[in-house]
């Protein structure tokens, strides 16, 4: 069975702000206005309440702190689980539109990582997305997603490495415990096995 190299990966992508471009006429002939004042004053409140943070940002909020990362993970899903330990430090951002993850960790024969990962939640698609890069790639890694029934936040996206350039499905969970506990679980696509967990970050909060 095929081996793949495992690019850890988390979770969100850099969301990108509105701005309204006019259309000018070629001519010299005066410019007709598209929407009347009224349409433009609603226009205008609309963009000020889509970019206002909203209870899912606050969710996001509790994730903010330093925490201590206790990994799992497998360079061979038919191979043993491997253990390392990591930290993780998680800030707001953007007046608590998004949470900035810095995560460092020692992957045994792979030495030291360092990630950083980006995690907002976009009111126009009514999801959150995530943006993850790290020091073993030079491509950020994307994913969107939302809140199961069981307030589990599900995301999904393309894992592109040296082996799919093009990129594969790939998606991770975000289980919370409690205040100061929560688990994250990776899951890649390996042929011919399809769906597998290859890893699994247990985070634990510095008190």
């Amino acid at each position: 069975m095929k081996k793949l190299t495992l690019l850890f990966s988390g979770a969100v992508l850099a969301l990108v702000g509105m701005a309204i471009v006019n259309s000018l006429q070629a001519s010299q002939e005066p410019v007709q206005a598209d929407v009347t004042p009224e349409e433009m004053q609603e226009i205008m409140m609309n963009m000020m309440k889509m970019a206002q943070p909203g209870p899912e940002h606050a969710q996001l909020m509790k994730m903010v702190g330093k925490w201590n990362t206790s990994i799992k993970m497998k360079m061979d899903p038919n191979g043993p689980w491997e253990t390392h330990n990591g930290h993780s430090k998680i800030q707001k951002a953007l007046g608590g539109r998004y949470v900035i993850e810095k995560f460092t960790a020692e992957m045994g024969m792979m030495g030291k990582m360092e990630g950083l990962l980006i995690l907002g939640y976009n009111n126009l698609s009514e999801e959150y997305e995530s943006v993850w890069m790290d020091t073993m790639s030079t491509w950020p890694i994307l994913a969107h997603g939302k809140i199961n029934e069981d307030g589990h936040t599900m995301m999904e996206g393309l894992m592109k490495d040296v082996i799919t350039p093009e990129g594969r499905p790939y998606r991770y969970v975000s289980i919370p415990v409690d205040e100061d506990h929560f688990i994250t679980k990776m899951y890649d696509t390996i042929p011919p096995m399809g769906d597998v967990q290859v890893m699994e970050i247990a985070y634990t909060r510095k008190k």
